[in-house]
């Protein structure tokens, strides 16, 4: 079946997955010409689409970057940023950036399954970022907010805060975010149950 993910395989995609599971897909960036040295990692919080059959939607829950050499550990180099490459030109090939991702759902072009997906994506899958012009459709169904807090403890409030804020910054107009803000919150709501304290601290930090 063709899927969402088929008109942007044209473009290089920005990470490609190294690990593969049902609970989390780890990612490697890709260096692209048009970014800095060191490859840019989709935002904490980002949505992702990632290639396969089914196409698989995720959100960015961590971020690393280390050496290639995991025996070599990077040391301080005392130089200002602006000058680093300069000096060491072969330092983005020393160093990888990695992201972490949380599965919430499936896709195809008749819509989104939402939940645990059946098998992971493939290693060597490509991961691109989730296409604005379909979060309307995807958050239609909220149920993955449980997901990325029961998948992320010790950090879940935060990338709840973060998915949400941005997504609300994509909506296409100012109606459609008020609507999209106060869905979550009744969602929210039922994932929270009676931790009201919690559910107050993630609603501030949208309003803001």
């Amino acid at each position: 079946m063709k899927g969402i993910a088929t008109g942007l395989r044209e473009m290089k995609p920005i990470a490609e997955v190294i690990q593969s599971s049902t609970q989390r897909v780890v990612a490697q960036c890709t260096q692209r010409k048009d970014r800095p040295p060191i490859a840019l990692p989709p935002p904490f919080g980002s949505l992702v689409l990632i290639e396969g059959e089914p196409e698989t939607v995720g959100v960015v829950c961590s971020i690393t970057t280390t050496g290639y050499d995991p025996a070599r550990r990077p040391t301080a180099l005392e130089l200002p940023l602006s000058k680093l490459y300069e000096e060491y030109p072969e330092l983005p090939e020393l160093l990888v950036t990695e992201i972490e991702a949380i599965p919430l759902a499936c896709a195809t072009e008749a819509g989104f399954t939402q939940g645990t997906p059946p098998t992971p994506p493939p290693l060597h899958a490509g991961v691109h970022p989730f296409p604005a012009s379909r979060l309307g459709e995807l958050l239609e169904d909220l149920h993955f907010l449980r997901l990325i807090w029961d998948a992320s403890p010790g950090t879940g409030e935060e990338l709840l805060v973060q998915t949400l804020r941005q997504l609300f910054q994509q909506a296409p107009s100012l109606q459609a975010r008020q609507e999209w803000l106060l869905r979550a919150g009744k969602e929210l709501a039922r994932v929270l149950k009676e931790d009201y304290e919690r559910l107050r601290y993630i609603l501030e930090r949208l309003e803001r």
